[in-house]
């Protein structure tokens, strides 16, 4: 867009770039579809992809590729430092009061039986589901472990993110049955962690007597991650790492278009 800004007349420039590339993206992904349900779905978010197009040529027609550019990438700046801030954390001390943002990885394992994911049966360490504002969620803790020790996580205010598995048809109809008050003809939104997956939670952290210790007089201490924490597949550096691509990208953009739009205002 900053390109077709110098060399493509304004009332063309949006419908010739977005049309373009919603048709590359169009013809490399509808041939590899096969599976039917699977086409609906890629065809519904091809359709608000072309419809995001059209309201982007109307924008950018009123404002200048330069200038809705530029809006974009601060706005993405400013997205991906929050995302930085999220992950913010240290590693998990070894001994001793945890105060502040602490991350830990290990493998993610219920406590007890494992838990099963609504409508299917796939175990799962934690998942949570959603419908409208409707949200569920698998009860009580749940644990992480490396090859030295273990902490806890409170189910009731962890973050689960990852990839969304929409159920439709007949899952959402036998997941909406075991869900209390939802709609057996509406999707259902569930995110989950398999039982063993290599998972990391940042988030604070709290120490409390392990239920497992040997004696009540000598009880063990184990860390609790409690409040508003984050738990992700993966690896922390990776999140990391790619919250801090995001910026450096956005800022990028922005300087770019800022130089761009600032060139064209003084010539």
């Amino acid at each position: 867009m900053l390109a077709a800004g110098l060399v493509i007349p304004r009332w063309a420039q949006t419908l010739l770039l977005m049309g373009a590339v919603m048709l590359l993206v169009s013809a490399w992904t509808w041939p590899r579809i096969t599976h039917p349900r699977l086409r609906r779905r890629i065809g519904s978010t091809i359709v608000a992809g072309w419809l995001g197009a059209a309201v982007a040529m109307v924008l950018s027609i009123e404002l200048g590729p330069i200038v809705m550019v530029l809006v974009v990438s601060v706005v993405g700046v400013v997205l991906a430092v929050m995302d930085s801030l999220r992950w913010r954390a240290v590693a998990l001390p070894a001994q001793g009061e945890a105060s502040g943002s602490f991350t830990f990885e290990g493998s993610a394992h219920a406590i007890g039986a494992a838990t099963r994911v609504p409508g299917t049966d796939r175990a799962a360490a934690v998942w949570t589901a959603r419908q409208g504002r409707r949200r569920w969620s698998s009860t009580g803790r749940f644990e992480l472990r490396d090859d030295e020790r273990k902490v806890l996580v409170e189910r009731a205010h962890a973050d689960v993110r990852g990839d969304a598995w929409v159920l439709t048809g007949g899952l959402a109809r036998d997941a909406a049955a075991e869900l209390d008050g939802a709609d057996t003809t509406r999707p259902i939104t569930i995110r989950w962690i398999p039982e063993g997956d290599r998972v990391f939670v940042v988030g604070g952290v709290t120490l409390q007597d392990d239920p497992e210790a040997p004696s009540f007089r000598d009880p063990g201490r184990i860390r609790v991650f409690s409040g508003p924490v984050i738990v992700s597949a993966g690896f922390h550096r990776l999140a990391v790492r790619d919250a801090r691509r995001r910026l450096v990208l956005a800022g990028v953009l922005a300087v770019c278009a800022s130089g761009i739009g600032l060139g064209s205002a003084l010539t």
